[in-house]
């Protein structure tokens, strides 16, 4: 995660203004292959969407 006074991003993420064909990539990447020293990784979704 990196935070300069702004926006949490993860490592590997765009900054923001980012779109849906910048995220998904790694996000699908955090989903299927989570950081064994990570426990939990918290996602927001409104329907079947990811939110956050």
């Amino acid at each position: 995660m990196t935070n300069a006074g702004g926006p949490v991003v993860p490592l590997g993420f765009p900054l923001p203004p980012a779109d849906a064909g910048q995220v998904a990539p790694e996000t699908g990447r955090l989903i299927a292959e989570p950081d064994p020293l990570r426990s939990r990784l918290p996602l927001a979704t409104v329907g079947d969407d990811l939110a956050g």
